[in-house]
């Protein structure tokens, strides 16, 4: 089984075939048919569980994750496309205490299905990194428990200055340089290999080829592990 996680871009937000979904009644398996974790699946030959969630935080991945790790077993396959380093929050469960939850400050307060989360700023680029670091090893050390391969990515360019500096001395995961602006700034290279033109920023929700070279990326890394 290949598991897949993250946010808008993992779940296929603007896809022809999601596009008239409410969002608000997402369940398991409303996620688009285009995305890269549908391609990885068929890549790999295997079945697909894609539990993206949009607007999902770095910490909502990580408890949609721990929520599922118990069915999980020796030789399925995690992967997780981390979203935005801005994206933080606390999961809070007491809806009727505050009805509407915004998981960006610059997202309006809308009225609908409250989101079980609300937005924590962190102040410091080394306390987000601290809290990125946590998490990645914690989600790779529970699957290494199991037999599982775990592979991470980055949907944003993170600072990698920024993150050499900050990372904690025990920290050893290496991240792939394949987030999205680095697919966009590397598209002769990813032309010339994989026969791909990634579309232009600043919106890669729909971008087919995108999605494809991120599969391929992927698998790539996966039969080398």
């Amino acid at each position: 089984m290949l598991y897949a996680f993250g946010d808008s871009y993992t779940f296929g937000q603007g896809m022809p075939d999601v596009e008239n979904k409410d969002p608000d009644k997402y369940v398991l398996g409303d996620s688009s048919q285009y995305v890269w974790p549908v391609h990885l699946a068929e890549f790999l030959d295997t079945s697909l569980e894609n539990h993206a969630y949009c607007g999902a935080s770095m910490l909502y991945i990580t408890k949609i994750f721990l929520d599922n790790y118990s069915k999980m077993s020796q030789d399925d396959v995690v992967v997780i496309a981390w979203t935005y380093m801005e994206r933080w929050s606390v999961i809070n469960d007491d809806t009727e205490m505050f009805p509407v939850f915004n998981l960006l400050p610059n997202m309006p307060k809308v009225p609908g299905v409250p989101n079980l989360e609300e937005y924590l700023p962190f102040n410091t680029s080394a306390h987000k990194i601290n809290m990125f670091c946590m998490l990645t090893t914690l989600i790779t050390s529970l699957c290494d428990l199991k037999g599982i391969q775990c592979h991470h990515r980055i949907l944003d360019c993170l600072d990698f200055k920024d993150f050499k500096k900050h990372r904690p001395e025990w920290y050893v995961l290496k991240l792939p340089n394949t987030s999205l602006l680095y697919s966009q700034q590397k598209s002769s290279l990813i032309k010339l290999y994989l026969n791909l033109i990634p579309g232009k920023l600043p919106d890669y929700h729909c971008d087919q080829d995108t999605h494809k070279f991120w599969a391929q990326s992927i698998h790539r890394e996966i039969n080398r592990s």
